[in-house]
């Protein structure tokens, strides 16, 4: 900060310790925000505070589709294995806010595959056929169902647009 000559604005949020530190009689934590916005200070505060959404957002792509580790060596290669997992990550979000139901949008990935497509199941013969026989609340099996059909009418709403 010293060494720029563009003014900017020091926003400091001071709150008290619930507990006394030894090296540190300060009753107070500080945060200081500096910042070049005009807005009040509690509207910039809000928005310094929602930065670490986008870090749960890029935790969560990681985490939830098996990008914590690039797949080669190769760098072109890499670049296009991690496009091919955000272009997932972004369908799996429209997927989540468009196609089920409200209670969904906060789940993460790993939530929505063990209540949605998790389902116990088993494959068996009967009568010189195979079946797969779903072992599951029937409660997830019509939520399934529902989201096939909402998926279906998307895609058909979209095909009748063009």
């Amino acid at each position: 900060m010293n060494e720029t000559e563009d003014a900017f604005r020091l926003i400091v949020i001071r709150w008290p310790k619930l507990q006394a530190e030894l090296f540190d009689p300060s009753p107070y934590f500080y945060h200081a925000i500096a910042t070049n916005r005009e807005e009040e200070a509690e509207e910039v505060i809000k928005l310094h505070s929602q930065r670490g959404e986008v870090e749960n957002y890029i935790k969560e792509l990681k985490s939830g589709f098996g990008m914590e580790w690039m797949p080669c060596g190769e760098s072109y290669a890499n670049a296009v294995f991690f496009r091919i997992g955000v272009i997932a990550y972004n369908l799996f979000l429209a997927m989540k806010l468009i196609a089920l139901p409200p209670w969904y949008h906060t789940f993460t990935i790993q939530t929505v595959r063990w209540r949605l497509y998790q389902i116990a199941a088993a494959v068996v013969r009967h009568a010189h056929q195979l079946l797969l026989k779903i072992r599951a609340p029937t409660d997830k099996v019509v939520l399934f169902c529902k989201f096939r059909l909402r998926c279906y009418e998307l895609v058909c709403s979209q095909a009748t647009a063009i």
